[in-house]
């Protein structure tokens, strides 16, 4: 039977050493105007306002708890563009979708 972990709660937007709480599914924008750091870009000026945004590198982050380490292999898959803190399993990026590394059980 497949376990699975909930990860909706515990997230983080991070720039440099910067971090804001974070929403996911969401994104780098809604982050930023719920922290009251960003105006709406779609009222007024605000899209010139927020064009810094596009420019910066942003990092989703969130504490995995270690759990025991199984017999069987599970799926692992973020669904989103590797980072140098994407999780990795046997060699290749989790969510790639390309390669073969991937594991699971059906």
């Amino acid at each position: 039977m497949l376990e699975a972990t909930p990860l909706g709660d515990g997230w983080i937007l991070r720039h440099e050493s910067d971090t804001l709480p974070a929403s996911v599914p969401g994104c780098v924008h809604t982050d930023l105007m719920a922290a009251g750091v960003i105006p709406d870009p779609f009222l007024g000026l605000g899209e010139s306002e927020v064009a810094w945004v596009g420019r910066r590198d942003w990092t989703y982050e969130r504490e995995l708890g270690a759990r025991p380490r199984r017999s069987r292999p599970t799926w692992s898959s973020t669904g989103s563009t590797p980072s140098p803190r994407s999780p990795w399993t046997g060699g290749c990026w989790a969510g790639c979708g390309t390669c073969t590394a991937r594991t699971g059980s059906m």
